[in-house]
């Protein structure tokens, strides 16, 4: 089954995406709106604000509320990260309550130290995430045709399979010192990027929390296609790997109404389509989920 923009929802494609700055800081899984005027103005972003108006957003308030500590500095910023796959950064967080739809616990993430770039794994057990590792090894050097040098974690078990592996690609192993957060700290302020974009989809969707991977996913999406003040002249990470400005123009509310077609092949008068909720994009393939 595939699915389509529900044309009542007012998010039907277009050339140009118009929407209010509030809208699209809706849209944006709730970006700062200093972000989202800052992609609106780039002509190949697709998307044109129609009203700068600022208002209180109480789903950030409810989703990303913090402590006043500042996180520390990632201490581990030494060689080679000032080329693309130079490091790449990975965290596990988990488990996470509920479990997702598809019964996942656990978040894994891997974070290109020089543009921030973020792939977001879903796994049921810890151990998974050393094949995450090949599996995003392969999509990136292959995506980017770059090589990756570094393999930055923290010392948990969970990475212990993948010494092995890192060995046989030529990576090397970088491990995190004990109770020293701030040497991976990279990989750890993505997952509070993240998490915080996770918690404003669903309590705007009013969708159930086991949408959460689905969340997390779209959340990674949305970020590899944003300005961030992390990148050099605040680039997206995709502009810095691709050479141009990604469009935005696919972006559209986590939960919005669709209409998801159905194959009618074996009853002439079934439904054409039945109604349903968009929960994110792939990097891997074009439609919506």
């Amino acid at each position: 089954m595939s699915a389509v923009l529900d044309e009542s929802s007012g998010l039907q494609k277009e050339s140009v995406q118009h929407d209010t700055l509030m809208g699209f800081h809706v849209r944006f899984g709730h970006l700062a709106y200093d972000t989202i005027e800052r992609i609106a103005k780039d002509p190949a972003s697709g998307i044109a604000i129609t009203s700068h108006e600022r208002s209180r957003c109480t789903t950030c308030a409810e989703g990303k509320q913090t402590r006043a500590d500042q996180p520390k500095k990632d201490t581990g910023a030494h060689a080679p990260v000032d080329r693309v796959g130079g490091v790449i950064c990975s965290d596990l967080k988990g488990p996470i309550t509920p479990r997702d739809r598809r019964g996942n616990r656990y978040l894994v993430n891997f974070v290109d130290h020089k543009t921030n770039y973020c792939r977001i794994f879903l796994a049921k057990t810890k151990d998974q995430a050393a094949k995450y590792f090949e599996d995003f090894l392969i999509y990136f050097e292959k995506r980017f045709e770059c090589k990756v040098h570094v393999l930055r974690t923290d010392g948990g078990a969970e990475y212990n399979n993948v010494d092995e592996f890192c060995k046989k690609s030529g990576v090397a192993r970088q491990k995190s010192e004990a109770k020293n957060q701030a040497a991976n700290g990279k990989a750890e302020r993505m997952h509070r990027t993240v998490m915080n974009m996770v918690r404003c989809m669903l309590f705007a969707s009013e969708l159930p929390l086991s949408f959460w991977g689905d969340a997390a996913e779209y959340a990674a999406y949305i970020l590899n296609r944003s300005p961030t003040r992390a990148n050099e002249g605040r680039k997206s990470p995709l502009e810095i790997l691709t050479g141009r400005a990604p469009s935005l123009q696919d972006i559209v509310v986590f939960g919005s109404s669709c209409a998801v077609f159905v194959d009618t092949n074996k009853k002439n008068l079934q439904k054409r389509s039945q109604p349903g909720q968009i929960v994110g994009k792939s990097e891997e393939t074009k439609g919506y989920r």
